[in-house]
């Protein structure tokens, strides 16, 4: 009897090893193809223009261009009121002059003009006549981006432009700062579209 035992006990531990063994060959070449489509994708930029087209879409049928009170809408007084923030530091939700996120920074500077915005870059760029991509951008635009950080959100940074390709925002890194739009690879690179508030 006892050795039955062994021999059922040994031919269970046999199973189990092959069933790990080939569990794990399944998954690592599940990990392989993800990779290898992932970087299909990549090498691809028509395709990728093409995905970033359909998502574009998308989002604006769910509801863009919509209107804000700009009674007393001052662009140059945001503008100068953002600059004055620079240094403040990053902090994820932040909204006050002590932290600052992306969205946090374009609500706060536009709350003080009496133009009430969301506190998400998402929502954000609901809000003002769509400026695209090759069309000339004016001081005061907001500026948006995509895929700067994991998230269910397509539209994941916002900032303001400032004339001559910079632009107003709040990094992680560097807190409020001004960067380049067009010229400096990164925020080209993931650069969807501008809106604008007033004329």
């Amino acid at each position: 009897m006892s050795s039955l035992c062994v021999f059922t006990l040994n031919s269970y531990n046999s199973i189990m090893r092959l069933i790990n063994k080939n569990t794990l060959i399944l998954y690592l070449l599940a990990v392989f193809i993800f990779i290898q489509v992932a970087a299909a994708v990549r090498r691809d930029p028509q395709q990728a223009a093409q995905l970033l087209q359909e998502k574009i879409l998308d989002f604006k049928g769910a509801g863009v261009e919509k209107k804000v009170n700009t009674d007393y809408y001052d662009i140059e007084g945001v503008i100068a009121y953002s600059e004055s923030l620079v240094g403040t530091r990053h902090a994820m939700g932040g909204y006050s002059r002590a932290a600052l996120d992306c969205s946090g920074l374009v609500k706060l500077v536009h709350e003080k003009f009496d133009v009430t915005l969301p506190h998400s870059s998402q929502e954000q760029a609901r809000y003002g006549v769509i400026i695209s991509p090759g069309e000339d951008l004016k001081r005061g635009d907001l500026v948006f981006f995509h895929s700067t950080y994991e998230t269910a959100n397509f539209v994941t940074h916002s900032g303001i432009y400032l004339g001559e390709n910079k632009f107003i925002h709040t990094s992680t890194s560097r807190g409020v700062c001004i960067s380049t739009v067009f010229d400096s690879g990164y925020w080209q690179e993931h650069y969807l579209f501008a809106t604008r508030l007033a004329d």
